[in-house]
């Protein structure tokens, strides 16, 4: 079966994209031009949460976490369950985002 050069070249691009999907030996040079996350890394909100101190107040774009049906109260209800933080988890008006506001930690009795 001969093949048309349309069919050859929808093969030989299957072949390349192949290529580049394999598994492949980098160098240490290419590895330093690399930006590495390691794994196991929370997400970037929830770090910004647990860093804050009382007092503090963050502003969380609508950009930042896009969890389907989730807000940053997902995070802050986990770190005060876990921890005597507090926070307050307020929607800005126009659904621009989030502001997150660190209050006094809860004193314990």
């Amino acid at each position: 079966m001969q093949l048309n050069k349309k069919q050859k070249t929808n093969q030989q691009q299957k072949t390349t994209q192949q290529k580049k999907r394999m598994i492949k030996k980098i160098t240490p040079q290419e590895l330093e031009k690399m930006r590495l996350r390691r794994l196991g890394k929370k997400h970037p909100v929830r770090k910004a949460i647990e860093d804050m101190a009382p007092g503090d107040i963050i502003q969380i774009p609508l950009a930042d976490f896009k969890w389907k049906k989730r807000t940053p109260t997902f995070f802050t209800n986990e770190i005060s369950k876990a921890s005597n933080k507090q926070y307050v988890v307020s929607k800005i008006h126009n659904n621009g985002g989030w502001v997150v506001q660190r209050i006094d930690d809860a004193v314990e009795e």
